[in-house]
Formats: C-alpha cells, structure tokens, sequence
C-alpha cells in the first residue's frame, strides 16, 4: 500500500514539473531580436507564483504560437494591420480563470511587446494581457 502510494506521489511531482516548462524561453535571449527589421511582437508571461504550474496557452489571430511557464516568452510574427492576442490556462478549469484578450494594431518594421498577467480574485482569476514598452519588458 506504501508503494503505491509512493508511486502516485512520483508520478504526480512528474506530471507538475512536466507542466511547467513550456515552449518559450527566457526574456534574456530574446533581447537581440528587437534590433532586427522585421514586424515583430515579444511575449512574457509573467502571473506571480499562483498558477505556476499551468502553461498558458498563446494565440495570434487564431493560431495557436505555443504555451508559456512562468517568466517565459517567445516572439510571433504579426501580419500588419489589425491582430488580436489571446491567453487562455492550458487546463479549462484552472482556478475558475478567464482568458485574456489584447487587439492592436501593428506597422511594418514595428516590435510591440506584451506582458501576460494574472488578476487574483476571490472566486474568478482574470488573465490579461498589457501592451509595454521594451524596458518593461526586459525587465526581470
């Protein structure tokens, strides 16, 4: 009975480490993109500890860009006009959360940059999603 136990103790612990890694990477790597002359858009996710354990889940104009751990980011090439951000827990009934959603507007040659925050509530949890300037975003 102990090992069993034990066994569903491991798998657990493995399943949650799993879950945290997603497919960006540190803000730090990101920064010599910025001095290219591509449209481009950077995203950080940066939600606190609650929720660390859960990916969340990148789209632009409905196409899935990756997931996201905590203090992770990624780049995305926008099409130029109009695009709509979205972030949503990898897991539906994370925390009773809402997904986030950020429409912009982008120019040819421009980086735009975006935080994904999480707002705590007492029965729902919202996450958003800011527009930043580069220094706030590479900002650890």
């Amino acid at each position: 009975m102990i090992r069993v136990i034990y066994r569903i103790l491991l798998l657990l612990s493995l399943v949650i480490l799993a879950s945290c890694s997603g497919t960006g990477t540190k803000t730090s790597l990101l920064y010599n993109e910025v001095n290219t002359e591509k449209t481009k858009i950077f995203i950080k996710r940066s939600t606190g500890l609650a929720g660390v354990a859960v990916l969340i889940k990148v789209k632009l104009n409905d196409t899935i860009l990756g997931e996201l751990g905590e203090n992770e980011a990624f780049t995305a090439i926008p099409k130029v006009g109009f695009n709509t951000l979205r972030a949503s827990f990898a897991i539906k009934s994370f925390l009773a959360a809402s997904h986030g959603v950020n429409s912009f507007e982008i120019k040819e040659g421009e980086n735009l940059f975006f935080v994904i925050k999480q707002d705590m509530g007492v029965i729902r949890n919202k996450l958003k999603i800011y527009n930043v300037d580069k220094t706030n975003f590479f900002m650890d």
